[in-house]
């Protein structure tokens, strides 16, 4: 029941889960991924911090196409 509850409030929060990865993704490593093994790296920081498999996935992409890195 507790999850549930945590759940639901977790996902009527007003915040882009998405972008907040990004952000967090930028600010930890400044530059895109440069070989499977520091996207590893870099998926995992996420993963530890909470996003989930879609909100890295994006995060990883956003970065592959941010033109001031």
């Amino acid at each position: 029941m507790e999850k549930s509850l945590a759940r639901s409030a977790l996902e009527s929060a007003e915040v882009d889960w998405d972008e907040l990865a990004c952000d967090v993704r930028r600010k930890k490593f400044r530059g895109k991924p440069g070989d499977a093994q520091e996207r590893a790296k870099q998926m995992r920081f996420l993963e530890y911090r909470g996003f989930d498999a879609a909100q890295i996935r994006q995060a990883l992409r956003q970065a592959a196409t941010d033109e001031d890195l």
